[in-house]
């Protein structure tokens, strides 16, 4: 995210109880643009929760550690009545979506918006959503297990 040609953002990381190196890491970022959140393994519906809760700017994204936006912020300039857009991902190996890397090529998905079909599964990557902020749909249930929106 630090990296993007797009400078004017909050970054907020919510460290969901990491055990590992995590922490160390996001101490010893100094960019004013970053608020590192800390919840205790509550999963990433509440996770997820607590930034929202948190972000003070205009148009919110979900990103996991390995996803890049460069296009949210043009999209939202572009059309300033939309309130929320989903975009491809780049799917980085997707041979090696069973765990082991087959070096393929990269590959772009994207696939047309349906309803229904969005109704019987996610087939939309939450890493690939961004939404303006307050929208009082865009929730999460922390009963959840997974990163179901309300």
């Amino acid at each position: 995210m630090l990296a993007q040609r797009h400078t004017n953002f909050e970054l907020l990381i919510v460290n969901d109880g990491s055990v590992d190196d995590t922490s160390t890491y996001l101490e010893s970022l100094d960019d004013p643009r970053v608020k590192v959140l800390r919840t205790a393994g509550t999963g990433a519906s509440t996770a997820r929760n607590c930034g929202l809760d948190a972000a003070k700017g205009p148009i919110i994204t979900h990103l996991d550690d390995d996803n890049l936006m460069d296009a949210v912020a043009w999209a939202f300039m572009r059309w300033p009545e939309t309130e929320l857009l989903y975009g491809a991902r780049v799917i980085e190996d997707g041979a090696a979506r069973d765990g082991v890397p087959s070096g393929a090529m990269p590959a772009l998905e994207w696939m047309a918006f349906d309803r229904a079909r969005l109704e019987q599964s996610n087939y939309i990557d939450m890493n690939v959503i961004a939404h303006r902020a307050g929208l009082p749909e865009a929730r999460f249930d922390p009963a959840l297990t997974a990163s179901w929106i309300t």
